[in-house]
């Protein structure tokens, strides 16, 4: 929990949770871009997705301005 990464999408997003029957597939929010700066987004559960149509590709580091709103 707490870790970024990248989803299959090319989206970032945060680790927020985690299913005790499917840890490999996490629950995150993707984060978003905007004028103001970067926002947390929509709740995804991996787990409600075909592991072949939406998963984590790889571990990204957290943007700096968004430590604030992680």
């Amino acid at each position: 929990v707490g870790s970024h990464v990248m989803l299959s999408n090319n989206t970032p997003a945060v680790v927020v949770g985690v299913q005790p029957d499917s840890i490999d597939r996490p629950i995150v929010r993707v984060v978003q871009r905007t004028s103001v700066g970067p926002t947390m987004g929509l709740t995804v559960h991996l787990a409600d997705f075909a592991r072949n149509e939406l998963w984590i590709s790889q571990p990204i580091d957290p943007p700096s301005d968004l430590m604030a709103i992680a």
